[in-house]
């Protein structure tokens, strides 16, 4: 992990940042990086590339962020024609917006239902595999 470089009193309607990222860490480095920060590093944001969520440091630990629009929750699955599937993503509430799309990063349309468990059933009348599904919405 690069060296992380901490900017202050920025005006962003200056634009006075330009091309800049969130910091890329895994789940080990994010481990690390929380054994070197304090109550005075709160708001520290990383991306952590295990969970592939957004992180903030709240100043005793890191939190899955509350922003809304980010991305919560992402797997691959392959649907069978006519054959339901559930998946479970955590950690979310509602209202939240669920992207399905082919190995080519084409919107697929297939049936998505919202059960009171928290589970996701998808549903095609088509075989379909590879299919990356993502949930975009608030973090629980």
């Amino acid at each position: 992990m690069a060296d992380l470089q901490f900017y202050s009193n920025i005006n962003l309607n200056k634009q006075q940042v330009k091309g800049q990222r969130i910091e890329n860490v895994t789940a080990a480095e994010e481990t690390a990086l929380a054994g070197t920060l304090g109550t005075n590093d709160k708001g520290l944001v990383v991306f952590n590339t295990t969970s592939n969520t957004f992180k903030i440091w709240n100043g005793a630990a890191f939190t899955t962020t509350s922003v809304a629009g980010l991305l919560l929750f992402s797997t691959t699955v392959n649907l069978t024609a006519n054959t339901p599937l559930s998946i479970t993503p955590t950690g979310i509430v509602r209202p939240y917006q669920v992207e399905v799309r082919n190995s080519a990063g084409e919107a697929v349309f297939l049936s998505v239902v919202e059960n009171n468990d928290n589970t996701l059933t998808l549903r095609s009348n088509v075989s379909v595999n590879n299919l990356s599904v993502r949930v975009i919405g608030n973090a629980a």
